[in-house]
């Protein structure tokens, strides 16, 4: 299949990463595929290691019309997946006119958001063919309106190396100075305050008499920031802060639970499903689409510090639940592979290139 990639964002988030993600799987399945993205941020960097060729998406809807036809070969169907809300408004705009002009390409489109759009036009209009959503919580938000057989489940995906650490087990803890008797809680997330950062320091905290001895790794955020919260609050040498890192999977072997207290509506968070991918118990904000992800024990208010310390203590001081939810996070496994994904997304694929046959 001719496979265009489209995606409005430059940086590489859970969103950006899924989309470079099918796209490196469909290209390793044989597939003729492209990726367009404005040009510049992180993103280019990360299509680079991937291998996938690249083209830069241009300002305007008149240029970018010009640069994705360029890229079509001529009278052969053609699939364009749009990802994020300048991508998919532009597939649901270029989409319905090159339905207009007979051109054989079919425009699909991934959501992967929470939020309600702020414009329903490109939901109603015929240009995207069908939409593929990450959690049922995002589909319930889409205005679709009599096109909700267009609306489809599609599980975020992992690729096999993201979950392998690049280092042993004991060099991560030797290099940390964690002893081998100490338990170690687990928060992946980014600087931003609503990721959930203040809310794991503050609710480790008021557990960790509870929890002695025990260590919290904060991964993917800039320790300066968050110092200061770990020192008013006493346990600065109870915490470790870690900057962003690619190898997000060398630390989370040494947890032994994964902390997820995002105040965003999350739809299918790729932290959680990394951590499940790696037997991990997990513990998480009751937002978005995560109550479709882990049962209700796991669950509690983002915002309540207290619930969050409760349920922390709760796990962390039963190795036998902790042993349980790894087991039954593992067991899942499957769902989030690319290869899981990848044949998915590829019989959406040819469905809608069978709709353009007919």
């Amino acid at each position: 299949m001719n496979i265009i990639i489209l995606s409005s964002s430059n940086s590489t988030s859970g969103g950006f990463r899924q989309a470079a993600y099918l796209a490196n799987g469909l290209q390793a399945d044989g597939h003729n595929v492209h990726f367009v993205c404005p040009s510049g941020g992180d993103a280019t960097a990360l299509l680079k290691e991937m291998n996938l060729r690249h083209t830069a998406l241009p300002a305007t809807i008149r240029e970018a019309n010009k640069a994705l036809r360029s890229l079509m070969p001529e009278n052969q169907p053609v699939i364009v997946h749009a990802f994020h809300n300048r991508g998919v408004k532009l597939a649901a705009y270029l989409g319905t006119y090159w339905r207009l002009l007979g051109l054989p390409v079919a425009c699909l489109a991934h959501r992967g958001v929470t939020s309600r759009p702020g414009n329903p036009l490109p939901y109603l209009l015929p240009g995207i063919r069908a939409y593929l959503v990450n959690s049922k919580a995002c589909a319930d938000t889409l205005p679709l309106l009599w096109r909700k057989n267009r609306c489809h489940v599609v599980n975020n995906s992992i690729p096999d190396q993201r979950i392998i650490p690049a280092r042993p087990a004991q060099e991560v803890r030797d290099c940390l100075k964690i002893p081998a008797e100490c338990k170690i809680v687990g928060n992946v997330c980014n600087d931003n305050p609503q990721k959930g950062a203040g809310q794991a320091i503050k609710a480790f905290a008021l557990a960790l008499k509870n929890l002695q001895p025990a260590k919290l790794l904060v991964v993917g955020v800039t320790p300066e920031k968050w110092l200061p919260l770990c020192e008013e609050l006493g346990i600065a040498k109870d915490v470790a802060l870690i900057p962003k890192t690619e190898n997000v999977a060398d630390y989370m072997q040494i947890m032994d639970i994964m902390l997820f207290p995002s105040m965003f509506i999350e739809s299918q968070p790729n932290v959680i499903i990394e951590a499940m991918s790696m037997g991990l118990p997990v513990i998480a904000g009751d937002v978005g689409g995560v109550d479709e992800l882990l049962p209700r024990q796991c669950l509690f208010d983002p915002k309540n510090i207290e619930e969050i310390s409760s349920k922390l203590t709760l796990f962390m001081n039963d190795p036998e639940l902790l042993k349980q939810h790894g087991k039954q996070n593992a067991a899942q496994k499957y769902k989030f592979s690319m290869a899981f994904r990848l044949k998915t997304v590829e019989e959406h694929y040819r469905r809608a290139l069978a709709e353009l046959r007919s």
